[in-house]
């Protein structure tokens, strides 16, 4: 054939200028089909193909196919619809050898027999799919082809203002392409500037937010990259010097090691997220935080989408263990009602500023008349605004929408506090704040110091109902169950101190070693909080329970030792 035409109806894209000369034997091994000279313009690229066919039942190649094509002709000719944009020059020099299996059982062929080599370039391409926002632009590669596989000397572009560059290899791509259940294996090293995964994710557009994205790991592309990221972004997060190993293997995805800068200090975890439903995946992950500005931390994660406590109320560097898992559906929305995590996290040189919630303390303290009296609340109002402490350490547990904070001290320049609570993620709150006595009467003129009783020695405030209308209360419960701890730790020095001196307890391995307590000097008070809120006077002028006698004050156990004071329980005793 010379100087022919072949036109696609509805695209009206044509091949021109086709020419070939075909010839075809049929002997006894076999029908052949040998090909020569054939070429044809698709638009101004060319496209030529010079080999053998053997045996057309099941075809055993021997061909080389070059081309110089537009892809958005390309495209066209094809009737790719799948491709809304296309665009692009490709440049192709390669061999294609190989026995095509035809398969009587599904009516299809195996293209596994099938051998490639040489190579392909490809500039300026700009591809979208269609329903897609992703566009992949300022495309350029350079590949080679090798048997199935293809290496990737270089791939780079854009996509959505994100930048790539690929180099690696892509294996087993001629069976993937032409086949529906064969996997493409990825083996490469990504390298970019910038990721924008605000704008890379897939957004839904069925959704009236523009917040609601579509995430999908693909089904059957595998891949085995090394990412070096130097900037990571997503909405207010942002991670510097990312590095990572990314795998994906039959849908599972893990991430490990990966770590990077962000809010000034560093982070490394270990991640695995694999799908367990048409619109859930299950991730895990166990991650470390050093150094982190727990400011920003909070900035850049939006609050955590909470309002009770925020970014603007807290200072520090946090360090921290998590453990986390939790299901993910693929708008990238976390499945709160089974969130399981572990937080061990201490923050240092941490202040808590304009808290309304201690704001709150301070506003019931001032309207409590059994309180009032003993408090400048003024005074006391403007030391919960702004807290600052040195340490604080703490092991945090979430599971069934609950936030679980256990006891912990808070040792501050303006007060110490004691706080424990639970926290749903419905806004539901069971707290209780204790304050040592010394920092809630600032209304004496003189400086109060703690008797060393264990009684009354903290006041402590439950805060309960909902982080919007929070009902404050004295705990009286707790308070109770602390002293209770304060004696049996009382107790267990007393032993000490009799082992020490007087030999005792010597074969008891519980028994530590006794602690020396500072003899209290100056003024003392002590209060204990009735249940009906108020406090007894006694004939000394002390505020003790009218049921309890004041303690005996004798001679401590052992004389020679005055400094060694024994406890007022055991003076009871005797």
């Amino acid at each position: 054939m010379h100087d022919g035409k072949f036109k696609h109806r509805e695209s009206g894209t044509s091949l021109q200028n086709l020419s070939f000369d075909i010839r075809y034997e049929r002997g006894k091994s076999g029908d052949q089909l040998k090909i020569s000279q054939a070429q044809a313009n698709l638009h101004e690229g060319l496209i030529s193909l010079n080999g053998t066919l053997k045996n057309l039942h099941q075809p055993e190649f021997d061909l080389q196919l070059g081309a110089s094509i537009d892809l958005a002709a390309l495209r066209n000719f094809f009737s790719l619809d799948t491709l809304e944009i296309f665009q692009g020059s490709l440049s192709i020099n390669t061999a294609i050898n190989g026995k095509l299996d035809y398969v009587e059982s599904d009516s299809s062929y195996n293209w596994r027999s099938l051998l490639t080599s040489g190579s392909a370039t490809l500039q300026n391409g700009v591809v979208r799919l269609k329903n897609s926002n992703r566009v992949f632009d300022q495309l350029y590669a350079e590949a080679d082809f090798d048997r199935r596989n293809v290496l990737i000397r270089s791939l780079s572009g854009h996509v959505n203002g994100s930048d790539f560059a690929i180099n690696g290899s892509l294996n087993n791509l001629i069976p993937f392409l032409s086949s529906d259940v064969e996997h493409l294996q990825l083996d490469a090293q990504l390298r970019s500037k910038l990721i924008d995964f605000t704008n890379l994710v897939e957004t839904n557009s069925g959704s009236s937010s523009s917040n609601q994205y579509l995430f999908e790991l693909p089904m059957r592309i595998d891949f085995d990259l090394n990412c070096k990221v130097d900037k990571f972004v997503f909405r207010k997060f942002e991670a510097t010097q990312v590095r990572g190993d990314a795998k994906l293997d039959l849908g599972v995805l893990t991430i490990d090691p990966v770590a990077f800068k962000t809010a000034d200090g560093e982070f490394s975890a270990q991640i695995v997220m694999n799908r367990t439903s048409a619109d859930l995946y299950r991730l895990n992950c166990l991650a470390s935080l050093q150094s982190i500005n727990i400011n920003k931390l909070f900035t850049e994660f939006e609050n955590f989408d909470q309002d009770f406590i925020q970014d603007k109320h807290l200072r520090g560097t946090a360090n921290a263990t998590v453990q986390f898992r939790t299901p993910i559906t693929t708008s990238l929305d976390v499945v709160m009602d089974k969130v399981e995590s572990v937080i061990d996290i201490s923050i240092t040189n941490g202040e808590l500023i304009g808290l309304e919630s201690l704001q709150d303390i301070a506003q019931y303290i001032r309207e409590n008349k059994l309180i009032a009296p003993f408090v400048n609340e003024d005074k006391f109002a403007e030391r919960m605004k702004d807290i600052s402490f040195s340490k604080l350490e703490n092991v945090i547990e979430i599971r069934d929408r609950l936030i679980t904070i256990p006891m912990m001290d808070i040792h501050s320049s303006a007060l110490d506090i004691t706080a424990k609570g639970k926290h749903t993620f419905d806004n539901q709150i069971d707290y209780a704040i204790g304050f040592n006595l010394r920092d809630v009467l600032v209304r004496k003129e003189k400086e109060w110091q703690e008797s060393d009783d264990g009684l009354g020695k903290r006041l402590y405030i439950s805060m309960k109902g909902t982080t919007e209308n929070p009902v404050f209360a004295m705990d009286r419960e707790l308070a109770k169950e602390v002293r209770k701890e304060d004696i049996e730790a009382e107790k267990a020095n007393v032993k000490a101190l009799l082992k020490e001196e007087l030999g005792l307890f010597k074969k008891d391995k519980n028994v530590g070693s006794y602690k020396q307590e500072t003899a209290p000097g100056g003024s003392t008070i002590s209060l204990e909080w009735e249940d009906n809120d108020q406090p007894v006077k006694n004939d000394t002028g002390d505020q003790t329970p009218d049921n309890k006698k004041a303690p005996k004050k004798e001679d401590p156990i052992v004389p020679d030792k005055p400094k060694k004071k024994v406890p007022k329980w055991l003076e009871e005793k005797e």
